[in-house]
């Protein structure tokens, strides 16, 4: 179980206005999940193989390091720029 003061902590960084029934559920909802998450990890490094990643069967590629786009290439499409990047819009604004 997760203790109260963690989990309204929690709750107040998601910005979550709970109940003391409320938090007394998360917590041992909390305390499950990461006592889960705490057994996957321990089989993974009793594994004596190592994990890879796969996707649809095959082995993904190895990562292969690329030129990116120029600034400019990168910007020519953009409805709007500001300074060196995209503009972005703030939600709610009209377009």
């Amino acid at each position: 179980m997760i203790p109260e003061s963690e989990v309204r902590q929690i709750a107040a960084l998601a910005r979550l206005d709970l109940d003391d029934q409320e938090v007394r559920r998360l917590g041992q909802e909390l305390g499950q999940i990461l006592a889960y998450i705490e057994g996957i990890m321990a089989a993974l490094k009793e594994a004596d193989q190592p994990w890879q990643a796969r996707a649809n069967g095959r082995e993904l590629e190895a990562d292969i390091v690329a030129p990116g786009l120029e600034q400019a290439a990168a910007l020519q499409g953009a409805p709007a720029t500001e300074g060196p990047g995209f503009q972005v819009p703030f939600p709610g604004d009209a377009t």
